[in-house]
């Protein structure tokens, strides 16, 4: 299965929107990528920038998963690492949901990845990615 694309889940009256997209984790140790994320660029209605990311997983079946956050200077780019603990861990049986808040003008991107990786060789789970996307500064 491949990852599926960000879509919006949640709108609310006041602009929040969550988006969502759900990664495809294959049977290896390894780092996989979201698609790229366009609504969390430079232009970001919400002055702050602030944004909340949720990570879910049925099963972790390697000690853990890190969840990070990257960014590239053009779409398609070479991906760097901009905060490297976006989220806690996803643990084997203990920690299958974790979320956190990130202030993206700490971490300026033209465009963002979440990115997963394995400890050691992970049975093939999906993983769920939610951003919650303020509508006005907080």
């Amino acid at each position: 299965m491949a990852n599926t694309a960000w879509s919006v889940v949640t709108t609310k009256n006041n602009g929040d929107v969550t988006w969502q997209s759900v990664v495809d984790i294959a049977a290896s140790s390894a780092t996989y990528y979201t698609n790229e994320i366009s609504f969390m660029g430079p232009d970001l209605s919400n002055n702050n920038r602030w944004v909340a990311v949720h990570v879910s997983m049925a099963a972790v079946t390697s000690t853990h998963v890190e969840v990070a956050l990257y960014g590239v200077t053009v779409t398609g780019g070479t991906k760097f690492a901009l905060k490297t603990t976006l989220v806690a861990n996803l643990t084997t049986g203990a920690v299958l949901n974790a979320g956190g808040v990130v202030d993206l003008n700490a971490y300026p991107a033209a465009y963002y990845y979440v990115g997963l990786t394995t400890d050691a060789d992970d049975a093939a789970n999906d993983a769920t990615v939610s951003i919650f996307v303020p509508g006005a500064a907080i």
